[in-house]
């Protein structure tokens, strides 16, 4: 939710302009690591919800035309959901993202250092004061990540995970409950289809992320007021408006009516 609602700040402010373009391309693929960190762990509990929410992504990434079918049997490391997908699940979620994550911080840190903060609506860039980077601008970032691990450890500490029944290959009468992150794809998977289910599963979400990495290539006008750039914000809006009305619609059919 943080990440998403920094992206959507710079978008608004046209942070992404030049010559941050690249600031922006980095930190829309550190956001992208979330979803793949959640997929990962969510089945390391080994409960009923993991495995069958696990099954659910697997059967979705199988029909991916041409790489889909490979994909998930790599990721299962044979045709069941077993011992091997439970290793493979934590290796990804423990070492391999972990270390991806960081060399793309890394990289989107450099590319702050070097092209700089966007400057605040209506500062005059020449009067404002600068900040250097090391060690200011560091320790400030290594404070809040602190704080933020303090709260979390605390967190986890109060209220503990509520882990379900052991996960269960042989009761596929259990349905599981998508996250709230998850319901707009969830009910894009549902409205499409027969043969045109790709759409929904793969081209949909896939355009989405490209444009979003596309966008400070898209829009090249000079300008950063949102008044002045509305062609940029108007379809941004109006994507938001449709990922919230298919959440709304995700919740009602998983939750709302299940429920009744």
């Amino acid at each position: 939710m943080v990440m998403g609602l920094h992206l959507g700040r710079s978008l608004i402010l046209g942070s992404y302009k030049a010559p941050r373009q690249m600031i922006w391309v980095t930190g829309v693929i550190i956001l992208l690591f979330v979803p793949l960190f959640i997929i990962t762990g969510d089945l390391l509990p080994w409960d009923q919800k993991g495995y069958w929410s696990t099954q659910v992504r697997l059967s979705i990434i199988s029909s991916v035309p041409g790489i889909g079918h490979l994909a998930a049997r790599l990721l299962q490391g044979g045709s069941l959901t077993g011992v091997v997908a439970l290793t493979r699940f934590y290796v990804l979620h423990i070492l391999m993202l972990p270390g991806l994550l960081a060399l793309f911080v890394v990289v989107h840190f450099h590319f702050i250092r070097h092209r700089g903060l966007a400057e605040s609506m209506g500062s005059d860039p020449v009067s404002r004061p600068r900040i250097p980077f090391y060690p200011n601008m560091v320790n400030r970032w290594l404070f809040l990540f602190i704080m933020v691990s303090i709260i979390l450890g605390v967190i986890s500490w109060h209220w503990t995970p509520p882990f379900g029944d052991p996960a269960d290959p042989t009761d596929s009468s259990y349905i599981p409950k998508p996250e709230w992150w998850v319901l707009f794809l969830n009910q894009l998977v549902s409205v499409f289809k027969g043969s045109l289910a790709v759409l929904g599963s793969t081209i949909i979400p896939a355009g989405l992320a490209g444009l979003a990495l596309c966008l400070p290539f898209i829009d090249r006008s000079p300008h950063r007021h949102p008044t002045r750039r509305w062609k940029i914000l108007l379809p941004a809006a109006a994507i938001v408006v449709a990922i919230f009305i298919l959440s709304i619609m995700g919740y009602m059919e998983h939750f709302v009516l299940v429920e009744n």
